[in-house]
């Protein structure tokens, strides 16, 4: 890299990079502080929880003791935040509601908590999701409009086959908060209630659908499209036997990449 030692140094000053050990919430608040909140996934440690029974709604968890209460309020606000910055929704008034709605009622949401534990089976992170009840859309979906294809078990191990065969290394990633990714199409209009005692929403506060949510029928195949459109402008295309498959040569004189569209919620 042409002039590494001042790219460092500069990176260094601007926060981008740390030298030596550093706090992660020193780390996460220089990034926020550059824009750059986005590249930091921020979980919330569930090691310090006194209960492990997740709460069952917003709600229950006003009742537990005040440790438990803010790791639960910091997961919530880990959730909201990450939905807020897309935006994935605009806040409107109930009258504005009542004006663009066309008589379309407004779907209910539910924060749905979760400790997600590590290879030890220790308490890792607690978490929020929000979703919205998908069971009670309003519009009416074929099969073809909301279907999106799951890699097998076969495929995946086809995929490590080919790695150990062409001497690659295995490599997964998870994208947080998936399906939020998607934009909604603009032909297709929801209108959303905050869930029952959510600490960030007013009285009468409506939201507008921005981006697919959890919970909608049409949440996996918007994002499987969005995705395979990204991998087939890098240059990889769909395997005839799967769609998804990707592969793709996107270095001339190196071996192919396989790609593998693992589809799941959590």
């Amino acid at each position: 890299m042409p002039d590494l030692s001042a790219t460092i140094q500069q990176l260094l000053d601007t926060g981008q990079i740390f030298r030596g050990h550093a706090k992660f919430k020193n780390v996460y608040d220089t990034r926020a502080q550059l824009g750059l909140r986005d590249c930091v996934l921020r979980h919330v440690s569930a090691y310090g929880l006194h209960s492990l029974l997740a709460p069952t709604s917003l709600k229950a968890h006003l009742t537990m003791d005040e440790n438990d209460r803010s790791i639960w309020d910091a997961a919530y606000n880990e959730e909201c935040d990450g939905l807020e910055s897309l935006p994935t929704w605009e806040v409107i008034s109930e009258a504005q509601y009542r004006h663009l709605s066309n008589g379309q009622r407004a779907l209910p949401t539910m924060a749905i908590a979760t400790i997600k534990y590590d290879e030890n089976n220790k308490p890792k992170r607690a978490k929020y999701r929000l979703v919205v009840l998908g069971n009670l859309d309003y519009h009416t979906w074929s099969k073809e409009s909301v279907a999106a294809p799951v890699m097998s078990q076969l495929e995946l191990k086809l995929l490590t086959y080919l790695a150990v065969y062409h001497k690659r290394v295995l490599k997964n990633c998870d994208v947080k908060q998936a399906f939020i990714q998607s934009s909604l199409p603009t032909d297709e209009e929801y209108f959303l209630r905050p869930p029952p005692g959510c600490p960030r929403s007013k009285p009468g506060q409506y939201w507008r659908l921005l981006r697919s949510l959890y919970g909608l029928k049409r949440a996996p195949k918007l994002w499987f499209d969005m995705l395979s459109s990204h991998l087939k402008a890098m240059g990889l295309q769909n395997s005839d036997a799967s769609p998804c498959l990707f592969t793709g040569v996107l270095i001339p004189g190196e071996p192919p990449i396989f790609e593998g569209n693992l589809l799941q919620c959590i």
